[in-house]
């Protein structure tokens, strides 16, 4: 699926993906320092679905997101390129998965986010409204081999 938003082309192709300006941006970020460029191309090929957001042939913009396409989506990874930030393009790649055929039959989605709130509340989210039905589990990271030569 592809869409036009102000500039920008939406895409969810994994073909046109550009993992290594993708590698850039999330090894960068408070989510996932230091993670490595095969984490990253691990992570979103075997995504449910990715999107990528482009300005002619550059890529400025992902997400990803796992779900069971019927009831539960988990969105992740959303990024924006500094230089391309403040034009609502991160809340359309939400809205552009949201929206997405694959996934009309889910009713619940989640996400987290440390600082942009607002740029998900516009689009419906808010706290969940039982945070002591959630739990989670944490373990010790394990390293993907690097690929083969």
């Amino acid at each position: 699926m592809r869409l036009a938003h102000a500039g920008f082309v939406l895409d969810d192709r994994i073909a046109r993906f550009d993992f290594s300006a993708c590698h850039a941006w999330l090894s960068s970020s408070y989510w996932s320092p230091g993670i490595s460029a095969r984490e990253v191309e691990h992570g979103f090929t075997k995504s449910t679905l990715v999107v990528g957001a482009y300005v002619e042939r550059r890529q400025v913009g992902c997400l990803r997101l796992a779900s069971d396409r019927t009831r539960f989506a988990y969105i992740m990874d959303v990024f924006v390129d500094p230089g391309c930030r403040g034009r609502g393009l991160g809340r359309r790649m939400v809205r552009f998965a949201m929206e997405h055929p694959e996934l009309r039959l889910v009713y619940q989605w989640m996400l987290g986010t440390h600082d942009a709130h607002g740029v998900y509340a516009a689009l419906g989210f808010g706290p969940y409204p039982q945070p002591e039905r959630l739990m989670t589990f944490k373990r010790e990271r394990a390293w993907l081999p690097e690929a083969p030569a």
